[in-house]
């Protein structure tokens, strides 16, 4: 997220990037990793930064959050921009998802992404994260954050965007929420997988400019 918060303070005052509890190295928290839990960590953050409302780019599960707090905490929210967010979720769909992230493979037959994950996520075990966000895909594949009226009762404007790359995400479950979602639009991005450090941060700050100053 870091080349991106670089674009867009070439633009705004107040580019903020957020680590969720136990990523980026933030020390693991005794509760599970889950959608609540991380919508809760940013309102937490807010409050001890004195904002009462924010604009987000959300990216992967952070997509899922910002709208979680749009539907929870209305008031706390303005415009939202998800990109790779993994709308449908049901046992079938957690379970690959979770083999998408398997420590012991990724470890044997990703050897770049491992030493990649290892960076990002030290002091912290990597394959602890994984084995976190495991436990968050499965619970939400019996218990998803947001169900279909969910979706319907968010008023805010939202951007929803997919790579036509990614692996993860669908096209169809993102048309999907945007059919559900009151006020969203959303843009399938050319050339574009699902690991936010392999998208174009220009690009990107271009897009999410023009949305959140209209």
């Amino acid at each position: 997220m870091l080349p991106l918060q670089a674009e867009l303070q070439k633009q705004f005052p107040s580019v903020h990037v957020l680590d969720f509890p136990g990523h980026g190295g933030k020390d693991f928290p005794l509760e599970l990793f889950s959608i609540p839990f991380f919508a809760e960590s940013v309102l937490k953050w807010m409050d001890e930064n004195q904002f009462q409302q924010i604009n987000i780019f959300g990216y992967s599960m952070g997509g899922m959050v910002a709208l979680y707090m749009a539907k929870h905490f209305p008031d706390r929210v303005g415009k939202i921009i998800t990109l790779g967010t993994k709308m449908e979720w049901d046992h079938f769909i957690a379970a690959d998802m979770a083999r998408m992230i398997d420590a012991e493979k990724i470890a044997v037959k990703a050897p770049i992404l491992a030493g990649a994950l290892l960076e990002l996520h030290q002091p912290n075990d990597w394959k602890e994260v994984l084995h976190r966000t495991t436990e968050l895909f499965l619970n939400l594949g019996s218990e998803p954050a947001l169900l279909p009226a969910d979706f319907s009762a968010i008023k805010h404007e939202v951007l929803l965007l997919l790579g036509d790359m990614d692996r993860m995400v669908t096209p169809e479950e993102t048309n999907e929420a945007k059919g559900r979602l009151q006020n969203s639009t959303f843009e399938l991005l050319t050339e574009t997988p699902h690991p936010i450090e392999q998208t174009d941060p220009i690009r990107m700050a271009k897009i999410a400019s023009a949305f959140f100053q209209k």
